[in-house]
């Protein structure tokens, strides 16, 4: 049995020339929360100070931290972020040396010296170090990011002066491994942690007219019932709502159905069997 492409199904039956929920779909939706937090970082790396962003999977901790660092002036600020946390401590240290674009060497304090000596040679420019999925990284490469905070204190003048902010990403695991005995040191170096949430109802629903104007569809077809149910399953957390809406829009297209109802959430939640169930309809 041939069936048609879902590009062909969506741009029949709403006109909209991608799959609306797909990874493909890079555009921000701001929300004020995510706006403030922006805000925040910005203030605080202005301060030069380094801390702890957090929040569950799917609230959008890498979509903030790729906005962060196109908010950030490159006249003031070199940014790199690592995104590949389960390494030594060694290996990180290599990691950061690749990522200005400088030579590794074989011994650790070598490494620490190249890093100390490109930071300090900088000028006017403040380095910032963006470790994401931080709740993966090994205590010895923790220790490192110490170590590394231990020394980045130069002298500019009579100033002491941070060489280069630290900010560790992560999901809620993060903040449990920080809080360990073996980590004292290390949070007694972190200025601020700030967090990532969930949509409000209301925002869900934004969110998925979003995704759907984003796509060029004609209007959302999502009812209302449906809205209200795709936020309750998933929670608010976005990614949820992606996956779920995926599958739902997939059903409603295939069946060739106008208007994505609470029946093709259902459906979708039916193929996601690992998220709680979802509240029935009355």
């Amino acid at each position: 049995m041939n069936r048609e492409p879902i590009d062909i199904l969506l741009k029949a039956a709403w006109g909209a020339a991608e799959p609306p929920f797909s990874e493909t779909t890079q555009s921000l939706f701001e929300t004020p929360e995510l706006t403030g937090l922006i805000d925040q970082l910005d203030h605080l790396l202005h301060m030069h100070a380094s801390g702890v962003l957090c929040g569950s999977n799917g609230t959008g901790k890498s979509l903030l931290l790729d906005a962060l660092i196109d908010h950030l002036s490159e006249k003031e600020f070199m940014t790199v972020k690592l995104s590949h946390a389960s390494v030594t401590g060694s290996d990180l240290l290599r990691s950061l040396c690749h990522a200005y674009g400088i030579e590794p060497a074989m011994r650790r304090s070598d490494n620490v010296h190249r890093l100390l000596k490109f930071w300090n040679g900088l000028g006017g420019l403040h380095p910032v170090v963006i470790l994401d999925e931080a709740q993966e990284l090994q205590s010895r490469a923790l220790e490192e990011v110490r170590l590394l905070c231990a020394d980045r204190a130069r002298l500019t003048g009579k100033e002491r002066k941070a060489a280069f902010s630290l900010l560790l990403c992560g999901d809620q695991d993060l903040l449990p491994t920080l809080q360990m005995g073996v980590h004292k040191a290390l949070r007694s170096r972190l200025g601020f942690c700030l967090r990532t949430t969930s949509f409000s109802e209301d925002q869900s629903a934004q969110y998925v007219m979003f995704r759907w104007n984003q796509v060029g569809a004609r209007s959302c077809p999502v009812d209302a019932q449906a809205l209200t149910l795709l936020h309750q399953a998933a929670d608010g957390v976005a990614r949820t709502i992606n996956q779920i809406g995926a599958l739902a829009t997939a059903s409603a297209a295939s069946a060739k159905h106008a208007t994505i109802t609470s029946e093709h959430i259902q459906e979708a939640l039916r193929q996601l069997p690992w998220l709680a169930a979802a509240p029935r309809q009355t």
